[in-house]
């Protein structure tokens, strides 16, 4: 049962954020003007717009992260199991590196990859944490153990979900191998992992809040996005719940507090009418007809969320299921100044880079030669 539960949980996920989260595709080249952007109707907050060229052997990435300085894209390409690095201001510079597959440093069936310096990058499996080099030299490998949650949870690696550093420990967010649907499940589920990297030793905390724990919103709901802020603290952004949530890192006790937010305010997603019905159809649809907070990135100074709205009927039936988003910036005290409606369903909300007073993100478009990512800025 455990194992039909895990193969059912993954189906499920992958069938919803990667049918539509993950659409695009990227010349680093400013002032493009390319049309795909400005069709956004969002040309009163792009600063400006870049194109990043590819080549065949370039997927859509599901790990990203904006490096050195934020002058390299580092992507993860776990199709051809490579480390891809694009350089912002140089569209000739780009460094590939294969990994092995195989043998003492092989690397094949990563889930997650976090790169920290060409000395030490991070990658997951289902239940081992492994630290390798720029050369794909492994030199330590921490298999976890963490009980209560399932038979081996997931540990998620994404641009919604980084991995933190904290005194000499690493947190990662984890997705357990729990049912969705049953309550006592949820009253156990467990949202990250701290992981000690000198003695491997590793447990989880960070409890769901009460709503979620009270009432069944199915597993698409269970998905979350957090940044650790300059005060220790992990802000939370639970997708069915219009507030964000907080863990004090100094706490030993990990207490999830509630940030009420004011307004530009939107509705929370209500619970499953049927709590019972796991049906895909019913649950992926119930996601689709109501608000998501699927995203919060942190530059040091604003906060922004990127919340997606409901979908139509209509839509739903022709499985257009990409949702509009709204993008709001907050200050460093949650208070909105800014709230733009993008009218769009082309911002990739798992690939933004946070800037000193802006931010990038990944749009999709219909060039097959390019990522192509527009540069917001309040």
């Amino acid at each position: 049962m455990i194992k039909r539960s895990f193969v059912y949980l993954n189906l499920k996920i992958a069938m919803v954020f990667l049918s539509y989260l993950f659409s695009c595709s990227s010349n680093t080249d400013y002032k493009t003007s390319s049309s795909d952007f400005f069709e956004l109707g969002i040309e009163n907050v792009i600063l400006d717009t870049m194109n990043l060229a590819i080549d065949s052997l370039t997927t859509i990435p599901e790990n990203s992260q904006l490096i050195r300085n934020d002058s390299v894209f580092f992507f993860y390409n776990k199709s051809n199991l490579s480390l891809e690095f694009y350089h912002r201001f140089d569209s000739i510079s780009f460094n590939r590196v294969f990994l092995e597959s195989e043998g003492p440093n092989g690397l094949s069936g990563m889930n997650g990859v976090y790169y920290i310096s060409n000395d030490t990058i991070i990658g997951s499996r289902v239940n081992e944490l492994i630290l390798f080099n720029i050369k794909g030299k492994i030199y330590k490998r921490i298999k976890l153990n963490l009980d209560g949650l399932g038979s081996f949870p997931d540990l998620m690696i994404q641009g919604t979900k980084p991995i933190v550093f904290f005194e000499d420990k690493l947190i990662i967010s984890i997705f357990p191998h729990l049912n969705p649907n049953n309550k006592s499940h949820l009253e156990n589920w467990k949202s990250f992992v701290e992981i000690d990297l000198n003695s491997g030793i590793a447990k989880s905390f960070g409890e769901l809040p009460q709503v979620m724990k009270d009432f069944v919103f199915g597993i698409n709901y269970l998905n979350f996005s957090f940044v650790k802020n300059s005060e220790d603290e992990l802000i939370i952004s639970f997708a069915p719940i219009n507030d964000l949530f907080s863990i004090d890192l100094n706490d030993p006790d990990r207490n999830l507090d509630r940030i009420i937010l004011k307004d530009p305010n939107f509705n929370s997603a209500p619970p499953l009418s049927d709590p019972k019905n796991s049906d895909m159809q019913y649950v992926l649809s119930h996601y689709l007809f109501n608000n998501s907070f699927d995203a919060i990135y942190y530059n040091g100074t604003n906060y922004i969320r990127i919340i997606q709205k409901p979908i139509s009927e209509d839509e739903f039936n022709s499985m257009s299921w990409a949702k509009r988003k709204v993008m709001i910036w907050y200050d460093l005290n949650f208070v909105p100044v800014l709230s733009h409606d993008l009218n769009s369903r082309s911002l990739s909300y798992n690939m933004v880079y946070p800037l000193d007073s802006a931010f990038i993100s990944r749009v999709s478009s219909s060039m097959e030669d390019s990522f192509q990512f527009v540069l917001f800025k309040n």
